[in-house]
């Protein structure tokens, strides 16, 4: 099984154009730092087109000459909350179908930086047009030292590094799509759902930014409130799943009707107007029923213990009058 080298956090579609790293020693957060743009890198391979060519910019933000290792890994999902992680050791790039890092040519692998100056590469991917239909995903991974005597040879390791993340997706074969993989929701409960949990997986070949959203109906149809699925774009590799943890807001449960309660889910993939749907039921016990048939079942008790007595000091009365006579 392949083994995940490195954890990178949870990305979103809309990262900032610039990634930095922070130092490795806390002693040193002041001087040491890198930033690259752009941070995500999205190719559309026309039709025809064998090679591609893109630049990427290099700035060194400290008051240190650094030199700069430029590498290359291939990454994927690492579960389902949306992280990525980088394959390491073991690892053999033509067992992947969505491998890109063979197909990446880099200029060199070290570059000096002086202090607050900026450095421009230009980076080709080859054989674009031989690739598998689908998406490929690869990472430029820039490793900062500082240079000593303007050697890259002779370095400080400021670890960790900075990626920029690489999606392409070949001019044709490429195939989305999306299924249920899961919606948590207990079947009977004294409270409306304040959560759900949505499991998404992607059935395609290529990334998918999932849309939808999850809408609570009562018993009479009527709307009690509405969430909007992955408001944020996070993106699905293909064959991966994502859970979403959606918050459903309702007010005032105890003024809610007892009855049967109806969880809609709608989803499609960003772009597709192919809408699917999933329903869930469950049971909704509106806890005042309880505090309601406590308070008639005193009342009752109250009446009829109320009627014996009266009953009985009318008996007691009719005795001590027959005892008179």
């Amino acid at each position: 099984m392949l083994k995940f080298h490195a954890l990178l956090t949870a990305f979103i579609v809309g990262l900032s154009s610039f990634l930095f790293i922070q130092p490795a020693f806390a002693a040193s957060k002041t001087i040491n730092g890198l930033s690259v743009s752009p941070a995500i890198i999205n190719i559309q391979v026309s039709p025809g087109q064998n090679v591609v060519t893109f630049n990427e910019t290099i700035t060194n933000i400290t008051t240190n000459q650094l030199a700069v290792n430029l590498s290359v890994k291939d990454f994927g999902a690492l579960n389902a909350s949306g992280s990525i992680g980088f394959y390491g050791s073991g690892y053999k790039s033509f067992t992947n179908p969505h491998s890109l890092s063979s197909a990446i040519d880099l200029p060199t692998t070290e570059y000096l930086i002086n202090p607050h100056q900026s450095q421009t590469i230009s980076v080709n991917i080859n054989n674009v047009s031989q690739l598998s239909a689908g998406g490929h995903y690869s990472a430029l991974i820039f490793t900062p030292f500082i240079a000593i005597s303007g050697a890259t040879h002779n370095q400080v390791n400021l670890q960790p590094s900075v990626a920029s993340l690489i999606f392409l997706t070949t001019a044709s074969g490429g195939v989305q799509g999306v299924k249920l993989g899961g919606l948590s929701m207990a079947s009977i409960g004294f409270t409306l759902p304040s959560n759900v949990y949505v499991l998404l997986t992607n059935t395609g070949n290529t990334q998918i930014i999932p849309r939808g959203s999850v809408t609570l109906k009562g018993p009479t149809s009527n709307l009690i409130t509405q969430s909007i699925i992955n408001s944020n774009s996070g993106l699905i590799l293909p064959n991966t799943s994502r859970l979403f943890n959606e918050t459903l807001t309702s007010s005032h449960d105890l003024f809610k009707l007892a009855g049967i309660y109806h969880l809609q889910l709608i989803y499609r993939v960003d772009g597709s107007s192919n809408f699917q749907t999933a329903t869930k039921s469950f049971l909704y016990i509106n806890p005042l029923i309880f505090v309601f048939l406590l308070l008639i079942i005193l009342i009752i008790r109250f009446f009829v213990g109320h009627h014996k007595k009266s009953k009985y000091k009318t008996k007691v009365k009719r005795r001590f009058r027959r005892a008179k006579l």
